[in-house]
């Protein structure tokens, strides 16, 4: 994407909120500046798809620069979808030394000689009058050989500079820095959904002119800035909550993009799943019995092609896996409204588990009816509604 296109889609006044992270990471900077031996120099921002990650990092780079701060972004997006995943960490050093001093760096026959030539330059023309902000988007995302080689190298060489702050986002399986600056000196923040105030002006602020019903857009949304801002500008039907769906799942590789939605839509029904779930949940989606006998090793692999990007996680306070909120509701709006007989199957396919539970795993009993009594709500709801 051209850089007149990322302005204009991350135009600093089309942002709303994120205050108190903004605040955060200018509190680190003006430490730095004020010569402050700061240990935790590494912010890193995770959160579900639409929590305006990204748009935080170009907000930061542009709001944080001055004559006395050098910022610069990169999407690490860029480097790990490359051919030659081998060479990607030496030419983001490329890259860097190339942003940074404006000419082409000196050839390298390793991403460690690189890596050093780079770190010395930084230091003797950038850090004696400024500090640095290096701001990293789609870490998580990369593949764990890439985050190995920037892990070893290019970011935990910038992560020991006292006057280098990084600024690192993204979202999916969590990679585990060995670097201690990245790991045990870096501070982790989630980004949670808007409220329905934030919501409201996110809206007047990006869709200027539009009247919307603020309330019904967050009655679906839950606050994703991004669900807010599609649907608010969409006619709010079952097409649009199914295009919706598919922006959500925009960053998912195409050719796993459908067989993902549809292993969502069958886990948004249960409010908390684990590996049990999932052959009578696919069982019902599909109205195929032969998803009774799905093997442990074939329910394991749909849990990493979900967990990978970040799309269900472990819920420390349900102790099982969820889907996040805001995704889930929109999920279930749209199953509801367009394929009826799917979300009632999968409906009865929860109760006929809770209930043999009730029978089977009598320790959990309080849990087990809690659920039950969810799902057959949910289905007297659908007959109060007149749709069945």
């Amino acid at each position: 994407m051209s850089n007149s296109r990322l302005s204009e889609q991350y135009a600093n006044k089309l942002f709303v909120n994120r205050i108190d992270e903004i605040d955060f990471v200018r509190r680190k900077l003006e430490q730095v500046l004020e010569g402050q031996i700061l240990e935790k120099r590494t912010t890193i921002f995770t959160g579900e798809h639409g929590m305006g990650k990204s748009w935080l990092l170009h907000y930061l780079r542009e709001s944080l620069a001055s004559s006395s701060v050098v910022t610069h972004y990169v999407n690490l997006e860029t480097y790990f979808r490359q051919p030659n995943l081998a060479q990607a960490a030496q030419q983001l050093c490329v890259d860097l030394w190339q942003a940074l001093f404006k000419t082409p760096m000196p050839a390298c026959s390793s991403l460690e000689q690189a890596t050093r030539l780079l770190i010395m330059a930084v230091k003797e023309q950038i850090l004696p009058q400024q500090a640095l902000v290096l701001l990293a988007d789609t870490v998580y995302e990369a593949p764990p050989a890439f985050l190995s080689d920037l892990d070893d190298y290019i970011l935990s060489a910038f992560a020991i500079e006292p006057k280098v702050l990084l600024v690192l986002a993204g979202r999916g399986r969590e990679y585990v820095f060995r670097a201690p600056e990245l790991r045990l000196r870096a501070d982790f923040i989630t980004l949670q959904p808007f409220n329905q105030t934030v919501t409201q002006m996110q809206l007047q602020c990006q869709l200027p002119g539009k009247t919307v019903e603020t309330a019904q857009v967050y009655a679906i949304t839950y606050g994703n800035p991004k669900a807010n801002a599609l649907l608010a500008a969409s006619d709010n039907s079952p097409a649009a909550l199914s295009s919706l769906i598919d922006e959500m799942l925009a960053p998912i590789h195409l050719a796993d993009r459908l067989l993902i939605r549809t292993y969502l839509e069958a886990l948004a029904i249960p409010r908390r799943f684990d590996y049990s779930h999932v052959p009578h949940l696919l069982y019902a989606y599909y109205n195929d019995e032969r998803y009774k006998q799905l093997p442990r090793r074939e329910v394991r692999k749909i849990f990493d092609l979900l967990l990978d990007p970040g799309l269900i996680y472990w819920n420390t306070t349900q102790l099982a896996y969820t889907i996040h909120e805001s995704t889930r509701n929109i999920l279930l709006q749209y199953l509801k409204a367009t394929q009826g007989e799917i979300w009632y199957r999968l409906h009865v396919a929860c109760i006929e588990l809770y209930q043999s539970w009730v029978d089977s795993r009598p320790r959990n009993l309080e849990q087990w009816f809690a659920e039950l009594e969810h799902h057959k709500n949910e289905l007297r709801s659908l007959k109060s509604d007149g749709i069945a």
